[in-house]
């Protein structure tokens, strides 16, 4: 009895082995059927980015030429020619050939001077100070030629010192309004303010004599108005650094003031 015992609880022991070595068979197909069935699927390839086109290295800028100066004609001046008639032969602005030349006073153009005509590059005849139509007149003091300004006595004589410099001209004391007149025959090369002097004409003659009228109401003439000797210019006033009503006035011979009592007449007749 006991040796069947034995071999029975070997018998179950094999029995056991062979059926589990069946269901880890069975298992181990399940696995890799299941193994199959879930496979993952391939992966999308990468997507590659646009190629993108080197950028060609940019040329190195060109050295800024430096700018040419804009020729310019060379003119000299001549007797009888002034800076307005030089500008206006040319077809240029007054101020711009005044600019081009580094003129500190209009009224000083001396014979012979060199001056710079922007934009010109053909030379052109500038007609000289109108002269006298008719036969020669006979020789007289230039003290007939100039007219009082204003009919009015003197203030202030030419020269008397100032705070910081020497009176330039002579005061003509006159009631606000009064016609201011021109002393000579000229052009009219400034009419505007000037500092201190309030309104201003400045009347180049031609010659090498210019004559300034200052502390004005209001103005009549323009620059480059050709005025007559005794044509109403401007009315007395006191614009500026004045104290009073009247007429500034100033004569300029090349640039520099001289006494207008030396060249006016002794009365005030030729003012009319």
């Amino acid at each position: 009895m006991r040796i069947d015992a034995k071999r029975h609880v070997r018998r179950g022991r094999g029995r056991n082995r062979r059926r589990a070595s069946a269901l880890a068979g069975v298992a181990l197909a399940g696995l890799a059927t299941f193994s199959c069935a879930t496979t993952l699927p391939p992966r999308e390839p990468a997507r590659s980015e646009p190629a993108v086109a080197p950028v060609p290295d940019e040329p190195p800028a060109a050295a800024t030429a430096p700018a040419e100066i804009e020729p310019a004609l060379r003119h000299f001046v001549t007797p009888g020619q002034t800076l307005w008639r030089i500008a206006r032969a040319y077809g240029i602005p007054l101020d711009v050939l005044i600019e081009a030349n580094e003129i500190a006073d209009p009224t000083d153009l001396a014979v012979g001077t060199e001056l710079r005509i922007p934009g010109a590059t053909v030379p052109v005849e500038v007609p000289a100070f109108p002269a006298p139509v008719g036969p020669a007149a006979p020789p007289v003091a230039l003290v007939d030629e100039w007219r009082w300004p204003v009919v009015g006595a003197l203030s202030s004589g030419f020269g008397v010192p100032r705070a910081r410099h020497r009176h330039a001209g002579v005061d003509i004391r006159a009631a606000e309004g009064e016609p201011v007149r021109a002393s000579r025959a000229g052009v009219v090369v400034f009419a505007g303010s000037r500092r201190g002097y309030g309104h201003t004409i400045i009347l180049d003659h031609g010659d090498g004599h210019h004559t300034l009228y200052a502390h004005a109401e209001r103005l009549f003439v323009e620059e480059g108005a050709e005025v007559r000797a005794g044509q109403e210019i401007a009315t007395v006033g006191r614009t500026g650094n004045a104290t009073g009503t009247h007429c500034h006035f100033e004569v300029l011979r090349h640039g520099t003031p001289v006494d207008p009592l030396t060249l006016l007449p002794r009365t005030h007749e030729s003012v009319r």
